[in-house]
């Protein structure tokens, strides 16, 4: 196969970091005219198409090039070498953020939208993947970006948001009153200490014993603060009642008065 069947394209980790403007291509191009290209633009092939290539580092050189209207073909032979990610142990991501991100010096909205752009393109990948090697791709794509995982996940949404694609927010879960979970938790351990009790009988240390009684005045401590607030809830459902009810009852009793 040669060059000219070959089809040039830049892998989305590269698209995720901001261009430079048409003026600083323009000026590049007239650098790269007149000195020659320092340092070749990066690529590799793509895994899942046969016959084409993905720049993943030098994607404004890249551009500066074709404004000045050197064909791909050219820009293969001439400019280009195939980067070997075995080498660097590296992801096409990775590598990416390896080769841009300490040589650019991005501000901080610019950070944020790079952590929006990997996790969302991390998190696709992350689909195709057995379940044992998933992994936590806005952690990952926070740490490549330089930023939180809080401001990773509301990149994330923003992105999708643009995109039409926002998920769905999932359904709150039922409130539990602390002492619910705290009723639970203790009678989990008194039955526990209850079985072991059983077992062990007379053998039981004294200490234990000690334990299990606190154990058991918690759950009863537990239990009356229940009570009582629900006491308390009744009876002030039973006032208000009677308060609405006695209000009725004075508003009948005026009707009824005869007219002076």
């Amino acid at each position: 196969m040669n060059d000219k069947e070959i089809e040039i394209k830049i892998h989305p980790a590269a698209e995720a970091f901001p261009m430079m403007s048409e003026d600083e291509l323009k000026e590049m191009a007239k650098s790269i005219t007149a000195f020659g290209l320092r340092e070749k633009i990066g690529m590799i092939h793509d895994p899942e198409n046969v016959g084409q290539m993905l720049v993943i580092d030098g994607r404004n050189r890249f551009e500066a090039l074709r404004l000045v209207g050197v064909k791909d073909d050219v820009i293969l032979s001439e400019f280009t070498q195939v980067i070997d990610l075995d080498q660097f142990r590296a992801s096409p991501e990775e590598y990416v953020l390896m080769a841009n991100i300490e040589r650019r010096n991005l501000t901080g909205g610019q950070r944020r939208a790079l952590a929006g752009k990997l996790a969302v393109m991390l998190a696709e990948r992350n689909k195709t993947k057995p379940k044992e090697q998933q992994e936590d791709t806005l952690t990952k794509a926070a740490e490549l970006a330089g930023v939180s995982r809080r401001t990773a996940a509301t990149a994330k949404r923003q992105v999708l948001q643009e995109a039409g694609k926002e998920p769905t927010k999932p359904k709150p879960k039922p409130r539990k009153f602390e002492s619910d979970i705290a009723a639970r938790n203790t009678l989990k351990h008194l039955l526990d200490d209850a079985e072991v009790l059983t077992k062990h009988g007379h053998t039981y240390n004294v200490e234990s014993l000690d334990q299990i009684a606190v154990t058991a005045k918690n759950m009863h401590d537990i239990a009356r603060q229940r009570i009582q607030l629900i006491a308390e809830r009744e009876a002030t459902k039973a006032n208000e009642a009677a308060a609405k009810a006695a209000a009725e009852a004075d508003g009948a009793s005026e009707d009824e008065q005869p007219e002076s």
